[in-house]
């Protein structure tokens, strides 16, 4: 039976690299290759740079065939792993050497408290439990719009639907998330207060 790679999902294409098959490499390549450089040299302003970084990419996914595993879309993964690139190389050129500073005064001098850090983490997680459990296709746009920081247009072209459909599904998850926060805002408010009042009785 001859498999059609284009017809074949992002999931499906995975499990095919994980599989050792090149034709899902091929596929993956044609799929997001022009997208990914389109993002990265919007960013550097360099087009043999953005080239050269989505190239490293492209061999990052090749090298891991058979040991690939998202906790993510592949599209956000992949686009993820370009923004890691060139913020490293941004820090690399100094580029951003002064903000990145900042940051490292700033830090010395906060003192962290391991109750934020913890009751942080806690917010995190449950976050990204709320995120996880959004429609697939909800979730997949929401990531890549939040977490990948890709704009409505770009979106409608990496999971090829309009851009009017990227925008409602933005809305949609933007709305059930915040009604989400809310409630696990006041839970933390309560327990913090709680927390206090223990503490100064």
């Amino acid at each position: 039976m001859t498999i059609n790679y284009s017809q074949l999902t992002d999931t499906e294409l995975v499990d095919k690299l994980n599989q050792y098959d090149k034709r899902a490499f091929e596929e993956v390549y044609n799929r997001y290759w022009l997208a990914l450089y389109n993002h990265a040299r919007r960013m550097l302003k360099n087009d043999d740079e953005a080239a050269d970084l989505v190239q490293d990419i492209f061999s990052s996914v090749l090298e891991k065939m058979g040991t690939l595993t998202f906790h993510t879309t592949l599209a956000a993964y992949l686009f993820q792993a370009i923004r890691f690139r060139i913020i490293n190389l941004f820090y690399r050129e100094q580029v951003r050497h002064k903000y990145l500073q900042s940051m490292k005064t700033y830090l010395a001098q906060e003192e962290v408290y391991a109750d934020q850090e913890l009751r942080t983490k806690e917010m995190a997680a449950l976050i990204e439990r709320e995120i996880a459990a959004l429609p697939p296709k909800m979730r997949e746009v929401f990531e890549l719009s939040r977490k990948s920081y890709l704009s409505s247009r770009e979106i409608a072209d990496v999971l090829q639907i309009s851009e009017a459909t990227a925008k409602k599904h933005l809305v949609v998850a933007l709305r059930r998330l915040r009604a989400r926060f809310t409630s696990i805002v006041l839970l933390h408010l309560m327990a913090s207060l709680l927390w206090l009042n223990r503490l100064f009785q």
